[in-house]
């Protein structure tokens, strides 16, 4: 048995202190210490995305590049209806606001997105049952909502 020693601790920190850079430098952390896959060249937060008004709402619509959805690890899911009717997405499609409120980003056109209300009814497991929201079959985001809440309200990466 490999007692550890305060000696060979000091090592063993400094190793694992080195791969964690190393990940770093790879994958990428954003300010708000979610992974990147890379970054974007200095003050180009526009290559991720755009926000554009929608004419009659307070809320915009968010046009994604390619690369940007690539670089946000986008996943699109459609929108589920069980045996009893009941609207069932995942719950990491679930997005809170900072007042409380809850909302779904959902796929308008290809990469194109807007943000709208659902009402959670519950939560069973790693789904979220909906009592409100879109239709069926609507694309919802399921990874990538919080990245479009950036983008939306413009959050920059450093």
């Amino acid at each position: 048995m490999v007692r550890l020693t305060r000696a060979r601790l000091g090592p063993i920190a400094i190793v694992l202190l080195i791969c964690a850079a190393a990940v770093a430098l790879v994958v990428g952390v954003s300010k708000l210490g979610y992974p990147t896959v890379g970054g974007y060249p200095e003050g180009n937060s526009e290559a991720a995305g755009k926000v554009e008004p929608v004419a009659g709402s307070d809320v915009p619509r968010i046009v994604l590049s390619a690369d940007g959805a690539q670089k946000i690890g986008l996943q699109v899911v459609p929108i589920a209806s069980g045996a009893s009717a009941q609207l069932s997405i995942p719950y990491s499609a679930v997005f809170y606001d900072p007042e409380g409120e809850t909302w779904a980003y959902v796929g308008v056109e290809d990469l194109v997105f807007t943000r709208q209300p659902i009402t959670v009814a519950s939560i069973d497991g790693k789904n979220a049952l909906l009592s409100a929201g879109p239709p069926a079959g609507t694309k919802v985001v399921a990874m990538g909502s919080a990245q479009l809440y950036g983008i939306e309200v413009g959050v920059e990466e450093e």
